[in-house]
């Protein structure tokens, strides 16, 4: 029976390939997920958190963060987090393995970039659209493009060698190098 389960899980679109990935590769890829995310949305809290602190002192953060994002702003930060999916998914290197879900995830990601791109497209345009379905769809495609994005760093880690060990090394080189710098 736990065959059987496990069998079915392997073979289940977009978190099936997570079986087989080492705990080390998905940790690596949430903490470059999570240095994307802060350094990417930065305008949109470091404004909100400004609001708050200088000019808006009677509501709190999330209303704030909330009336910087209601135009739909974050469709535009599901297109650069989905950018780098395009990029794991596509480059051809000599790794082992194959990409797991690469077709439901390359799909999906595609519709996704279809349906903000549509929005952005008629929002400038100037037709008149629902904010509120246009809030409700924008968060929900952001978090649908963090996800996607997480499994791809993932599954691309594990098909790289020694990924996390390599990562670190690198880190540790780059570090070095800047240390000696500042020395001079």
């Amino acid at each position: 029976m736990k065959d059987w389960l496990i069998q079915r899980l392997h073979r289940t679109p977009f978190i099936g390939g997570l079986l087989s990935c080492a705990r080390d590769d998905f940790f690596e890829a949430s903490q470059e997920l999570f240095v994307n995310f802060i350094v990417g949305t930065a305008p949109i809290w470091t404004g909100a958190l400004f609001i708050l602190l200088h000019v808006d002192e009677s509501r709190n953060f999330i209303e704030i963060l909330s009336a910087n994002i209601r135009q739909g702003e974050l469709i535009i930060y599901c297109t650069t987090f989905l950018a780098p999916i395009f990029y794991i998914i596509f480059r051809e290197r000599k790794m082992k393995g194959r990409f797991p879900s690469s077709s439901s995830i390359n799909l999906l990601s595609c519709l996704i970039l279809l349906t903000v791109t549509g929005i952005f497209a008629l929002q400038r345009a100037g037709y008149d659209m629902n904010p509120d379905l246009i809030f409700i769809i924008s968060i929900s495609l952001f978090i649908i493009s963090l996800f996607l994005l997480l499994l791809s760093i993932t599954y691309n880690n594990s098909r790289i060698p020694g990924a996390p060990d390599e990562f670190q090394h690198q880190d540790t080189q780059f570090q070095k190098k800047l240390e000696s710098h500042m020395e001079k």
